[in-house]
Parts: structure tokens; sequence; C-alpha cells
């Protein structure tokens, strides 16, 4: 029994050694290996983790200094490279030593270095024997001065607004002048490129690089192009006139009225062309027609020129968006052809319908006002013939004033009247000289104005 007690507890003690030998083993195995760890982890304490990465340079494993030495090598070899700037058919050069970049490449290798070093010996051991990729980038800066006078110089060369064309009739022929569209920098986005390029080059190093500067390009609403197929007569009218105080009123009016370029969908005012008729700009008084009968006043006879230009315009194919005739039919036009103005009160206006853009010709010579309308040749073959038709007239009436001052018998026609007139105009359409198509443009009234004569009696 005795000897039962001994040997159990021989093997107890046994057991306790074993089990102290591995507490014992454990301990050391894990001083050295915290050792280990720690010598490792120490072996970086001036070195950067491995998988760390600078603008996508590995600098892993490397001191502060050596990355330094390393991405300044990759700097240095920019020096020799340009940026090439296009400019339509200009090019202008950017080196990069003129650039004069700078970055913050001490900080970031000092961001670089220190990555990891805030974890404990056991954390910094996994990141360096299991290391993930982590890259660090760098900003860089440039000298934005001499960016921005590269584009002082380009800006020198741009057209700085926009110069619709225009018809200028010299000798007898149209002349057109040169249209150009305006063109500005962007330099924001031009900016932004020279960052991405001096970012990428600096990573990559892709040796020269070319941009485009970006313009942006406002377009005239007419240009050269457009005017210089204006080039063939579709419509002409004229009237006569004599050569009395009228004569002034209609050259001037009619220079103010002509020389216009409409494009298509343009609306013509000849109110807002021609303006009010005033002596500072050489209107004359003659006769107009007002309150139903004739009276002096500036600008007598400039009813003639709407009515001519009225007349070559319905015989282009527009049709007026404003128009009246005058209150008494007139002698220089057919019936229902004639268009009567007063500024701001009664207006001529048309829009051009026409696929193409136009221009309004006026010619005073020899006491005779004439009106072309100038379009593309593609027009050419189509014409149009106006007829006016009076289909009833309506005879005026008598009208007596009695008047004390005369003497008795005695008679003085104030007024001498018209008679009415119902008038249709018809406009007929042809198409290499053949008819397509009639049609009546106007059915319009002239009331008859009474005769009025003065008498005692």
């Amino acid at each position: 029994m005795e000897k039962r007690k001994q040997r159990r507890k021989g093997n107890k003690n046994i057991f306790f050694i074993i089990i102290a030998l591995i507490v014992v083993f454990i301990v050391v195995y894990f001083v050295f290996y915290y050792g280990y760890m720690k010598r490792t982890v120490g072996s970086y304490a001036d070195k950067i983790y491995p998988q760390v990465f600078v603008e996508g340079i590995e600098v892993g494993g490397r001191t502060k200094e050596e990355s330094i030495k390393l991405l300044n090598e990759k700097t240095k070899e920019l020096i020799n490279n340009d940026i090439k700037v296009k400019v339509k058919d200009k090019e202008y050069k950017i080196d990069y030593e003129s650039l004069n970049i700078k970055s913050n490449l001490q900080e970031t290798l000092m961001e670089a270095l220190d990555y990891g070093k805030d974890l404990s010996v056991r954390e910094g051991y996994k990141l360096i024997k299991n290391p993930k990729k982590v890259d660090f980038d760098i900003e860089y800066s440039y000298n934005i001065n001499f960016v921005d006078s590269l584009l002082d110089e380009v800006e020198k060369t741009l057209n700085k607004e926009v110069k619709n064309a225009t018809i200028i009739k010299e000798d007898g022929k149209l002349k057109v002048s040169d249209s150009s569209s305006k063109e500005e920098i962007n330099r924001k986005d031009f900016i932004s490129q020279v960052e991405e390029v001096v970012k990428s080059n600096t990573e990559n190093n892709k040796g020269d690089v070319t941009l485009r500067l970006p313009i942006s390009i406002e377009k005239p609403e007419i240009s050269t192009e457009d005017l210089k197929r204006i080039n063939t007569i579709i419509s002409s009218f004229s009237t006569n006139f004599v050569d009395d105080v009228r004569a002034t009123n209609i050259k001037v009016a009619t220079e103010a009225a002509s020389g216009i370029v409409l494009m298509p969908e343009e609306e013509y005012s000849f109110n807002k062309l021609v303006g009010e008729s005033t002596k500072e700009k050489g209107y004359v008084e003659a006769p107009v027609i007002k309150d139903n009968k004739l009276q002096p006043e500036l600008g007598g006879g400039i009813c003639q020129v709407s009515t001519t230009l009225h007349n070559t315009i319905i015989r282009a194919g527009i049709l007026p968006t404003e128009r009246t005739h005058h209150s008494m039919a007139i002698g220089y036009v057919d019936k229902g052809m004639d268009a009567t103005i007063y500024y701001n009160i009664v207006d001529y206006k048309f829009k051009n319908t026409l696929p193409y853009p136009i221009y309004i010709d006026g010619i005073v010579e020899n006491n005779k006002l004439i009106f072309n309308i100038y379009s593309y040749k593609e027009l050419e073959n189509i014409k149009y013939e106006v007829i006016s038709e009076v289909y009833k007239e309506i005879p005026l009436k008598i009208e007596y004033k009695k008047d004390i001052t005369l003497d008795e018998g005695e008679e003085i026609v104030e007024n001498p009247g018209s008679k009415g007139y119902k008038v249709k105009v018809y406009r007929k359409t042809l198409e290499n000289k053949k008819e397509v198509k009639e049609e009546v443009i106007y059915d319009e009234i002239y009331e008859p104005v009474n005769k009025i004569i003065r008498r005692n009696g």
C-alpha cells in the first residue's frame, strides 16, 4: 500500500515537471520570437515598410534619403520634356524647367516612412511579413504665371468679337465683307489639363506631350459664305415721281430702307429702319394724305418708298405681316398695291419666309425709284405676277359748307374728294414660266371721300 502511494506521488511529480518544462519552453519561445519580431520591426526603424509606393514608385525597404534620390532622379528626367500647345494652325511650347515644378516630396516620404510605425510590435511584424500595397500621392505646384503669360500671348491672336458679314454695293456690284467668330480661351480647362500632364508625366515620364488649347467659338449669325451666294435678282419693281420736294424725301428714305440683309425668318420693319421724319435727317415738307386730303408735312412722299418696296417684296414670294393701304387711291401704283406708313402709328413689316437670305437694294435715279431683291440662284426659276382688279367703283358725294367770308355765289373746292373702290389683288406663281398657282392676296375697299365745296349761299 505504501509502495503504491509512493508510486502515485512520483508520477504526479513527473507530470508537474513536464508541465513546467512546457511552460518554460513556451516562455523561452515567445521571448525569442518576440525578440525576433522586435528586431525585424526595428530593422525598419529608418526604412519604409514593404509594398509602400509613392506616385506608383516602390520605395519599400528604402530609407527616406534613398527614396528622395530615386524620385529626384526621375523628376530630373522631366527637365528635357516639353508640353506642346496647339492653337488653330500655330504651336507653342511649355518646357518643364520654365514651369519650376515643386512638390511636397519631403512631407510625402515622411508619411510613407511613418506608415505602420505607430502599430504594436506584433502588428508591425505582420505588416512587414504580409504587406498590403499602399500608394501615397505627391502634390505638385508649378509657376502658374508662366502659363498665364502664354495664354495672354495666345489671346492676342484670337478674334475678340463676333462680326457678321455685310453686303456693300460698289460700282453696281455686290461686295461681301468677311465675317468672323468670337474666340475665347477656356483658361480653367487648360490649366486643369496642364496640371494633369504635370502629374501624369511625373509619375510615368511619358516624354513630350501635345495639348490642344480649348477655345470656345461664338459663330456669326451671318457668314461670308451665306452672303456670297446672294448674286441673283429674284424680284424688281419701280415707280416714277416728279422732281419736286417729294424727291428729296424719297431719296433720304430709300437710303435708310435699303442696303439691308434679311436672313430667313428675320423680320423687316420700315419704321424701325427709316425712323421718324426730321429736318436733321434731311427731310422737307411735302404733301401727305391726312384726314382724307393732302396736307404738307415733313417726310411727305416716303409712302412711295414703302409702296415700291411692298410691290417688290410680294413679287419675291413674300407676303407682309403688317401692311395698310392709303385712305384714298394713289396714282403711282395700281389700286390695292400700295402700302402707307406713319411713324409710330402705321408700319410696313414682313418676314423673310424664303429658305435663303435676301438683300434689299433701293435705287433712285432719273426720277425713278427702283427696288431689287437679291437672293440665291436657286430661286431664279420662280417668278410672281401680281394683278389688280377693280370690281366695283363707289361714286363720291358732294358736301357743301357755308362760308360767309366768300362772295355770294362764289365756290371754293376745299377737298376734291375721290371715288371709292373695291379691288382684288391676285398673285400668280410661275415655275420655269409655267403657272402653278393663282391666289387672291388682297380683297380691299377704298372708301369714297366726299368732295367738299365751300360757298356763301
